[in-house]
């Protein structure tokens, strides 16, 4: 008995220990089998869930859903026309067909010829803004001129303003700006009296030059040459270009014979 004791024991504890491990192997596979079922409880809901919305869209009347639909559409085209959308540039791995590439620089070349025309106008705009501004500052100066002879006619007094000839110089060229050539006139006259100056000679030269008036011209040109006389100059290889000019034309108007009677008649000996 003292023998048998021990085997008993051993062979309760082994099957206690086999009881154990199948019921756990059966607990773990219900559970299994439960987690499957849930599994297949919520898919099994969610196809029921479709189908029942299925059939509810198949049993409305297919007029009222070809409503809902066109009124669909026109509030989503609303949205839509209201929406500013741009073009972003997109780039390619392969190359553009050329069509394409002469269609983009046509674009470049249209955005840059815009740019450039916008240019030119705000240059010409600035360079308007200047002419005008210069013009009226003209004209106020004609006026304070012709002002002043008026009042020196009225007062009979020829040199209440006597100014000098820079002054005079100054009021000729303003008078050519505007095309009142007999202003100028009077202007280089006035400032010839108060002493020499070769540029008031020679635009009094280039006025009568324009004016078809040979006498007036050859006086000119023999005051030019006296002065050059009493400053030491007695030979002329060359005369200057815009003197020559000028006599070219008197000779091609009015003939050398002409010229030369003109020079013998108010004896102009330096124009000989």
């Amino acid at each position: 008995q003292g023998t048998s004791a021990p085997k008993e024991v051993n062979e309760s504890f082994y099957a206690i220990q086999k009881s154990a491990n199948m019921f756990l192997k059966e607990k773990n596979k219900y559970e299994d089998e439960d987690d499957e079922e849930e599994a297949k409880h919520e898919i099994h809901g969610q196809i029921i869930e479709e189908e029942n919305v299925e059939e509810t869209k198949q049993t409305e009347p297919i007029d009222a859903a070809g409503d809902r639909r066109k009124t669909r559409t026109r509030a989503n085209n609303e949205i839509l026309n209201t929406a500013n959308v741009e073009d972003a540039p997109v780039t390619f791995a392969s190359l553009p067909s050329e069509a394409e590439g002469e269609g983009e620089e046509e674009e470049v070349n249209i955005s840059k010829e815009e740019v450039i025309k916008e240019r030119r106008k705000k240059r010409l705009a600035t360079k308007i803004d200047k002419l005008f501004l210069m013009l009226y500052e003209d004209l106020n100066l004609l006026i304070t001129w012709e002002n002043e002879e008026k009042k020196k006619a009225e007062e009979q007094a020829p040199d209440a303003f006597n100014y000098n000839g820079i002054v005079w110089v100054h009021r000729g060229k303003l008078a050519e700006r505007i095309s009142r050539k007999r202003l100028a006139e009077k202007a280089y006259r006035n400032a010839i009296e108060r002493g020499f100056s070769l540029y008031t000679w020679y635009r009094l030269l280039d006025i009568y030059s324009e004016t078809y008036n040979p006498k007036a011209c050859l006086v000119c040109v023999a005051e030019i040459l006296d002065q050059a006389d009493d400053d030491g100059i007695e030979k002329f290889t060359k005369l200057p270009y815009w003197i020559e000019s000028v006599v070219y034309h008197l000779v091609a108007v009015n003939g050398l014979k002409a010229i030369v009677k003109l020079t013998k008649e108010m004896e102009l000996e330096d124009c000989r």
